[in-house]
């Protein structure tokens, strides 16, 4: 089992490393795994958080990367891009699903915590 220890509100915890094979979906299956506990629901995952992302589009837009780096130049281009089953997320993504699920989703990169978006009605889910 492939373990990795985070600090967590400052005490070294362990937690067990889920892959995700790294195909442009891969945000969206590890949303879903961590919501549904499988990742055949990453479609619909990406469905509503790009479907949250248009409808909040002025709070969104300067928040969304497209493929250069730069945010999307208008909703219709986000919407049509983000829409494809293996068009990357971002950051804009996690905040929008921290808006639409009941979780509270903290970011770590090698170890570190690096954002947290939602509230935890449900539970603390660590990506």
């Amino acid at each position: 089992m492939n373990v990795q220890q985070l600090t967590v509100d400052g005490m070294n915890m362990f937690f067990k490393i889920v892959k995700i094979l790294g195909d442009g979906a891969c945000l969206f299956s590890a949303l879903s795994y961590l919501i549904h506990y499988k990742v055949s629901m990453a479609i619909q995952i990406r469905k509503a958080i790009v479907r949250h992302v248009c409808n909040e589009w002025k709070r969104f837009k300067c928040l969304t990367q497209g493929p250069s780096g730069a945010p999307y130049g208008t909703k219709r281009l986000y919407n049509t891009e983000m829409s494809k089953p293996y068009t990357y997320g971002s950051i804009c993504e996690v905040m929008a699903a921290g808006e639409i699920f009941p979780y509270k989703f903290q970011v770590y990169q090698d170890g570190s915590l690096i954002a947290v978006f939602g509230d935890a009605l449900q539970g603390i889910r660590r990506l």
